[in-house]
C-alpha cells in the first residue's frame, strides 16, 4: 500500500470512509479542544465535510479578527503554514480567508489520519 495522496481535488472521496471520517472528525475535536474549543460531530458520514467545515471557519474567522497568537498555536498544534498557498487548491468564489484556512485544517488532519493507517498497515503486513 502506498501513502494515499491527499488533495483539495479529493478530499471528498477520502470522506465517503465511516473509519477515516470519524478519526478525522476526532483529530479535529482533539487538536481544537487543546486551545478549548469545543468542536461536535454528528456521525453523519455523508455531510461531514460541510459540518466540520460550517464550525472551523467562523472559529478561525474570529480567531483571525481577535487573536492571531492563538491562531498561530492552533496551527502549529495542527502543522498548519497560514501563509501557505497551495497552486492547486480552487476555490468557490464565496470562500474567504477563514474558508480556506478551514479546508487548509480538514486536509491536513486527514492526511495524519491516513498516514496513521498507512504506518499501522505496512506495521501489520510487516510483521504478518
Amino acid at each position: 500500500m502506498n501513502l494515499p495522496q491527499v488533495h483539495s481535488s479529493n478530499i471528498r472521496s477520502w470522506l465517503n470512509k465511516e473509519d477515516v471520517v470519524q478519526e478525522t472528525a476526532e483529530q479535529i475535536m482533539k487538536d481544537f479542544h487543546q486551545f478549548g474549543i469545543v468542536i461536535h460531530f454528528s456521525g453523519k458520514i455523508e455531510s461531514a465535510y460541510e459540518e466540520l467545515h460550517g464550525q472551523l471557519s467562523p472559529i478561525i474567522r474570529s480567531l483571525l479578527q481577535t487573536d492571531h497568537q492563538q491562531l498561530y498555536r492552533l496551527f502549529y498544534r495542527i502543522d498548519i503554514d497560514e501563509k501557505q498557498k497551495s497552486t492547486e487548491d480552487v476555490f468557490p468564489a464565496s470562500f474567504d480567508d477563514a474558508d480556506r484556512l478551514a479546508h487548509q485544517v480538514m486536509v491536513r488532519e486527514l492526511k495524519k489520519v491516513l498516514t496513521r493507517h498507512y504506518l499501522r498497515d505496512n506495521k501489520n503486513n510487516a510483521e504478518g
